[in-house]
């Protein structure tokens, strides 16, 4: 039986947010309290002005939240794997795009 993961869907550094940079704690906190009994993948939250930002290697999709077609185009990727055993999603309206965050 292959090791269930984590997915957090959120904004990361080196994005400058607080919502960035609880993150990146909430990450290394689970990886201290856990070690590798437990994995975590980020996927980074972007308001598509700086795309190519350089993630660290916990960093494996990006979405760009100016453009619904990336959610769906992550969403597929994400909907083909059987390995992450939960989603943990950090909303606040502005990290999101649409009209007060409806994507």
């Amino acid at each position: 039986m292959e090791k269930r993961k984590i997915l957090m869907i959120t904004s990361y550094p080196p994005r400058e947010c607080g919502i960035a940079t609880f993150s990146r704690d909430l990450v290394s906190a689970i990886h201290k309290s856990f070690g590798t009994s437990l994995e975590i993948e980020v996927c980074a939250l972007e308001n598509g002005c700086n795309l190519g930002r350089d993630y660290p290697s916990e960093v494996n999709y990006i979405i760009n939240a100016a453009e619904m077609d990336s959610f769906f185009s992550v969403a597929d990727k994400l909907n083909e794997r059987s390995d992450i055993g939960m989603v943990c999603i950090q909303h606040e309206f502005g990290l999101y795009g649409g009209e007060y965050g409806s994507h």
